[in-house]
C-alpha cells in the first residue's frame, strides 16, 4: 500500500475553512458597523428634525408677530398718506377761500359794508349794509360777471331807519371743489 500523507491537504482545507470564517466574520462585522453608522446619522436627523420642529410654532408666531407690524405699519402708513392729503385738500381750500376773499374784497365798493359772509357747500351767504340800492345792484352785476360765480341772487332788502339799506345777498359757486371744511 501507498501510504499518502493527508495532512497537507487537511490544512489547507482547514485554513479555507478558517479564511472562510474569517472573511464571513469580517463582512458581519463591516454590517453591523455599518448598521450602527447608519443608527447614529439616522438619530442625528431625527434628533435635528425634533429640534426644527420645536422650533417650527416660534418661527410661525414670529412670522405672525411680523406680518402683524407689516400690517399695523401699512396701516399707518396709509393712515398718514391719508392725513397728509387730507392736510393738502384743506390748504389748497384754504388758499381758494383766501384768494375769492381777496377778489370779493376788491370787487366791494366804497358805499356797501358786509356784516357776515356765511361759507355752505356750493354758495356763500353775504349780509351787509348799503347806502343805495343801485350800488347793491352794481355790486351784484359786478359779482356775476366773475367766472367762479354763476348765481348772485339779492334778497331781503330792508331801509333802516338810518336810511341805509341791509340786504342778503346769495352767491352760487360753479366750481364742484369749493368745499364745506
Amino acid at each position: 500500500m501507498v501510504c499518502i500523507n493527508l495532512m497537507p491537504w487537511r490544512d489547507r482545507r482547514q485554513r479555507q475553512r478558517w479564511q472562510k470564517w474569517r472573511l464571513l466574520g469580517a463582512l458581519i462585522l463591516a454590517l453591523i458597523l455599518l448598521g450602527m453608522q447608519n443608527g447614529y446619522w439616522q438619530q442625528r436627523l431625527n434628533h435635528q428634525r425634533a429640534e426644527l420642529l420645536s422650533l417650527w410654532p416660534v418661527v410661525q408666531q414670529d412670522v405672525a408677530a411680523l406680518h402683524n407690524r407689516t400690517l399695523a405699519a401699512q396701516k399707518r402708513l396709509d393712515q398718514l398718506r391719508e392725513s397728509q392729503r387730507q392736510q393738502m385738500l384743506q390748504r389748497q381750500d384754504l388758499s381758494r377761500w383766501s384768494a375769492f376773499i381777496q377778489r370779493l374784497s376788491v370787487e366791494i365798493p366804497q358805499n356797501i359794508w358786509l356784516s357776515s359772509l356765511k361759507k355752505h357747500q356750493q354758495s356763500v351767504s353775504l349780509k351787509g349794509f348799503s347806502r343805495s340800492i343801485a350800488e347793491l345792484h352794481h355790486f351784484r352785476d359786478r359779482l356775476h360777471q366773475q367766472q367762479e360765480i354763476p348765481s348772485v341772487k339779492l334778497g331781503a332788502l330792508r331801509r333802516e331807519p338810518s336810511a341805509d339799506v341791509s340786504f342778503i345777498m346769495q352767491l352760487t359757486l360753479g366750481n364742484k371743489d369749493w368745499n364745506n371744511e
